[in-house]
């Protein structure tokens, strides 16, 4: 019997900025903690990603990723994932485009 996988969700709204730096905080310190799963970041409603939200990703990749948990970008719009793969993280999260 298997152990399921637990993830750790965050919804983010039109923009990602440092108004979610409580909740990407709270990830970081999840994944410390988690054996198994990952991050998932929800960007179904996000148009705008600023600089605060790119350090923020950059953070969470140092922090979660680095300790084996996987890092997903849902539902991300083609100009996010633009911005995001400048930044050079795009080899180190995995990236799901909008539907």
């Amino acid at each position: 019997m298997g152990v399921a996988e637990s993830v750790f969700t965050i919804k983010i709204d039109e923009r990602l900025d440092l108004r979610f730096h409580r909740a990407f905080s709270r990830a970081c310190e999840w994944a410390e903690g988690a054996r198994s799963g990952g991050i998932e970041i929800d960007l179904a409603h996000t148009r705008k990603v600023n600089d605060s939200g790119l350090a923020m990703l950059i953070m969470l990749h140092r922090r979660a990723g680095l300790s084996g948990n996987r890092i997903r970008l849902l539902n991300c719009r083609p100009e996010i994932r633009y911005r995001v793969l400048e930044t050079g993280l795009g080899g180190h999260l995995a990236i799901q485009s909008a539907a």
